[in-house]
């Protein structure tokens, strides 16, 4: 079965092998092969699942410059944290947190009380050049909704009103 992603199971093993503080030559019992395979999937899908809610398509995260640095560190935490969950002591949570870096991808969002986060802080570029999203998922309307005049404009605006025409993606 091939695994998605740029991560490998020899890289995903020697990264959770680190994270257990043993040697790379070191094998895993039998019961963390499955573990790996898990975390490479969970990893890959949880990162184009985050940028793609943000408006980006898979091919544009397929292409990203970090994509294996937040596989690694995603998938990892998946497999540390089910870990954690069978044996309570063995690693501390402020590890497991340091792993954890979805909220650096998470999309812009607003609570019920008008609460609202900028999202996360990483910036998907190929090539080192950033990209915006190709994608129309995650964007704040429906229908193409590229300028002003896509949107249902009340008959008393003026046509020489200024705001039309305006762009309204972000």
């Amino acid at each position: 079965m091939a695994l998605p992603g740029v991560v490998n199971f020899a890289q995903m093993s020697a990264y959770v092998k680190d994270h257990l503080a043993k040697a790379t030559t070191e094998i895993l019992l039998p019961h963390w092969d499955s573990i790996v395979n898990a975390s490479i999937v969970t990893g890959y899908w949880t990162v184009v699942n985050l940028w793609v809610i943000r408006g980006y398509t898979k091919a544009q995260v397929d292409q990203w410059d970090r994509l294996a640095e937040f596989q690694l560190d995603v998938g990892a935490w998946f497999a540390l944290k089910r870990l954690s969950a069978m044996i309570p002591d063995s690693l501390g949570q402020a590890n497991l947190d340091k792993l954890d870096r979805r909220a650096e991808m998470q999309a812009p969002s607003v609570d019920s009380f008008g609460r609202g986060n900028n999202g996360g802080t990483a910036v998907l570029t190929i090539q080192g050049v950033p990209v915006d999203g190709e994608g129309t998922y995650g964007q704040p309307a429906t229908g193409p909704m590229d300028t002003s005049h896509d949107m249902f404009i009340p008959p008393f605006f003026q046509n020489d009103d200024g705001r039309l025409g305006q762009l309204t993606k972000f």
